[in-house]
């Protein structure tokens, strides 16, 4: 069975304090109490997939090709809900990756990360 149409991941009500400092830091980054858009290229997308909570996404990805097929993080958006901003959140948008860095993949057997990321953001 494939899931295909997978196009987010989301965490609500995180408690991992490594998690919450790196998005306090792109919070202010962003000068938002409410909401941050990370892209690739970004220290903080970085930062966040190197997190509990993005490792978990990115592992997910990885050992699901067969089902999910070979998806990439477009952006990560991260924010605290609810009136007096309580309630942390991480969502991770996913698409499927282009057939140019799947072919370029397939050619030497490398994936360079950031290129991959590059020229899903196209």
């Amino acid at each position: 069975m494939a899931i295909r149409h997978l196009e987010s991941l989301a965490w609500a009500w995180i408690g991992n304090e490594f998690t919450l400092s790196i998005m306090h830091s792109a919070l202010a980054k962003a000068q938002s109490r409410r909401i941050a858009i990370l892209k690739p290229g970004d220290e903080a997308f970085l930062a966040t997939l190197g997190t509990p909570n993005g490792a978990g996404c990115v592992h997910l990805l990885m050992q699901h090709k067969q089902m999910l097929g070979f998806k990439t993080i477009l952006r990560v958006v991260v924010g605290y809900d609810g009136p007096t901003f309580q309630h942390p959140f991480i969502i991770f948008e996913v698409v499927d990756m282009p057939p140019s860095a799947l072919t370029a993949v397939a050619a030497d057997g490398v994936c360079n990360f950031n290129e991959t990321l590059a020229v899903a953001d196209d």
